[in-house]
Formats: structure tokens, C-alpha cells, sequence
């Protein structure tokens, strides 16, 4: 189990995380993106949470 742990003003919270819930926000339309196990394994050995900008399908296809 794996779990997010962060602290409150009442102290430290921890939640059990769950492989179905890990979703990221489209770097350019903000929409909602779920993120397949496959590309958070990627995100991971990259090494760089805070700095990982995901794009939806329709956003890729433009390539603005």
C-alpha cells in the first residue's frame, strides 16, 4: 500500500492512494486527465512530479 501523507494545521494526515485514482489536469485546457498506469510509471523514473505538464488528446493533436 502506498500511501500521501501531508501535514494540516491539526497535524499530519495520511491517505491510503489507490492506482485508480492518480489523474493530472491538461497542461494547456485544464481538463481532467486519468493517468494510466503506464504514464505514471514513465512520470516516476523521470523522477519530477512538480515539474511534469501532461496534455489531453485533443491539445496533443494540435501541437500549438
Amino acid at each position: 500500500m502506498i500511501y500521501h501523507k501531508y501535514e494540516t494545521e491539526r497535524g499530519y494526515v495520511t491517505n491510503e492512494i489507490y492506482d485508480d485514482e492518480f489523474v493530472t489536469y491538461c497542461g494547456d485546457c485544464s481538463k481532467e486527465i486519468k493517468l494510466e498506469k503506464d504514464v505514471l510509471i514513465q512520470v516516476l523514473k523521470d523522477g519530477d512530479l512538480s515539474a511534469t505538464v501532461i496534455y489531453c488528446h485533443d491539445c496533443s493533436l494540435r501541437g500549438d
